[in-house]
């Protein structure tokens, strides 16, 4: 169903009002988005100046943040994300930083609407994972790390072997800077999850500040992780 079209009201409160407003049209310069609107939607989300009607148990069934937002006896909407309601149901601001293209495909996952492994563009990957890690969603991260396992192969064996339907740099150079930092936030978190060896016992054993070469020492407590390299 297409949203209805919005109604002329008094200026737009601004969203660092910190009483709640109650808002019987949706307030200008926001506009509907045409591809998720439902009318029986009981929360409406806003971003980049687009809202979003939807159900408050799909959000909080895949999202730990909106679950606390929303559902149980003390779920709070914190500022500066509280509106006010419009239409009798909360009407809710994401981050500044969030954008309604990432919004709208990980809404196609969560509706069912998209499968992850039809994913084959790295700028919906990348959306994707913006969008689950900032609003804790950890079945949509592992799902996205998983796809993006093929784009950064570790090995030469995972490099000679990559499928053919792995996920492709569509728009090619212009991604490089983000393909950096998500990798970097991907190697991260598989050191997070991997306990490092202990140093080796040797000539340094229990030196704090031993010389390792030159002029370079050995850091007090540092754990042996060289072997790992850099992503």
């Amino acid at each position: 169903m297409s949203p209805p079209d919005a109604q002329q009201v008094p200026p737009y409160v601004y969203w660092t009002r910190r009483r709640p407003h109650v808002y019987e049209a949706l307030p200008p310069p926001l506009k509907w988005d045409a591809s998720f609107w439902f009318y029986d939607g009981d929360v409406t989300l806003v971003v980049q100046g687009l809202a979003f009607r939807l159900h408050t148990t799909m959000l909080a069934n895949w999202s730990e943040v909106f679950e606390s937002w929303f559902i149980g006896p003390c779920a709070t909407i914190p500022h500066p994300h509280d509106l006010g309601s419009f239409d009798g149901w909360p009407l809710v601001a994401l981050r500044a930083v969030d954008t309604a293209h990432d919004l709208r495909e990980a809404l196609l996952l969560m509706y069912g609407i998209m499968r992850i492994e039809s994913v084959t563009k790295y700028s919906v990957a990348a959306a994707l994972h913006r969008v689950a890690l900032a609003y804790r969603m950890p079945t949509i991260v592992d799902a996205v790390h998983k796809l993006l396992d093929h784009a950064f192969p570790a090995t030469i064996h995972e490099w000679d072997n990559r499928p053919a339907d792995r996920v492709s740099f569509d728009l090619g150079k212009a991604q490089a800077i983000e393909a950096y930092n998500i990798r970097e936030s991907l190697w991260e978190e598989f050191t997070e999850s991997v306990e490092l060896p202990e140093p080796v016992g040797g000539p340094f054993e229990d030196r704090e500040g031993a010389e390792v070469g030159d002029g370079l020492r050995a850091v007090p407590g540092a754990r042996e992780n060289s072997a790992l390299g850099n992503p």
